[in-house]
């Protein structure tokens, strides 16, 4: 391998660029578990567990690049109400970052394989949702936890009941906010 490298220097600078490129391209694909084991030196710190306090505010550390905040997905039906309510609770939360979708073909941000991927953690407002998960993303959610709160559609946009209802339910799963 050393005699390429020996024999090809002038093209090397290149090839190490198109690699780190097509390796940024392809990194929001990739899943956080093996992100880290790709991105690690050593393979015992791959599989060091989070420390008490990231783990308190959501974290999950990483040696090499410190506090890496846990993606969190909430879907509900239209991603007009309930989901992107959620989303709102948890924008500016530390140890979290928060999106939304929706699982109906009018929602204003449909559920994708790729924000599936992204997700750490994927809260669906309603059984059906899960279901619909299971049918249309099997892959994209294995080995995924998808946690169904069991939240109606019977409230507004940032409805302060739903807010606190929301707090209630994703409190024994995830640290909620003031």
């Amino acid at each position: 391998m050393l005699w390429l490298c020996v024999i090809y220097y002038t093209w090397m600078p290149a090839v190490v660029f198109v690699s780190y490129l097509l390796y940024g391209f392809l990194r929001p694909f990739i899943s956080r578990a093996w992100r880290r084991e790709i991105e690690e030196e050593d393979e015992e710190e791959a599989h060091e567990q989070p420390s008490s306090t990231a783990s308190a505010r959501g974290c999950l550390t990483c040696p090499r690049r410190g506090i890496i905040p846990v993606h969190l997905l909430f879907i509900c039906s239209r991603n007009k109400w309930r989901s992107r309510t959620a989303e709102e609770v948890y924008r500016n939360f530390p140890g979290y970052v928060a999106k939304s979708a929706g699982t109906e073909p009018g929602a204003r941000q449909r559920v994708t394989e790729g924000l599936l991927g992204w997700a750490d953690l994927i809260f669906v407002m309603e059984a059906k949702h899960r279901d619909y998960l299971r049918e249309r993303f099997p892959e994209g959610i294995a080995g995924k936890r998808v946690i169904c709160p069991a939240h109606p559609d019977d409230y507004a946009f940032n409805d302060p009941e739903l807010i606190d209802l929301l707090k209630a339910n994703l409190s024994p799963h995830i640290a909620v906010p003031e």
